[in-house]
């Protein structure tokens, strides 16, 4: 016997943003999903947004779905470690309709892969 998907919770606005929605704790620098529902007002195209406490620091995609509740897997940029982060989605047809997290997100950081210079260089002063 299959089984069925889990039924997505009622709409408490005109645009919600069901997943992540707070107290979290995502990896810069990997993929992560994210889920948001629209009533009719609002369309049927999202922008996924990235913001910290002072300004949205990345569009992380755009998502659609002719019903107006979706799914995305986006990439979660490498960001600099932080407890403040939210996900937003933002309706294409109506951008004053949005909704963040609940809660703020934590991200943490990776490691930064220098790859030139390696080491073993002289470097005169001065010089470019």
């Amino acid at each position: 016997m299959p089984t069925s998907a889990p039924t997505p919770p009622p709409l408490t606005g005109p645009i919600q943003l069901i997943l992540p929605n707070g107290g979290q704790a995502l990896m810069g620098n990997t993929v992560i999903d994210v889920a948001w529902g629209l009533v009719a007002e609002a369309g049927q195209v999202v922008r996924i947004e990235l913001w910290n406490n002072l300004r949205r620091v990345e569009v992380l995609g755009y998502d659609w779905h002719p019903e107006g509740r979706g799914a995305a897997a986006v990439y979660l940029p490498l960001v600099p470690f932080g407890e403040d982060y939210r996900v937003r989605v933002v309706s294409m047809w109506a951008p004053e309709l949005f909704d963040d997290s609940d809660a703020p997100l934590t991200i943490t950081g990776g490691a930064v892969l220098v790859i030139w210079p390696n080491g073993g260089e002289t470097w005169l002063a001065e010089s470019e």
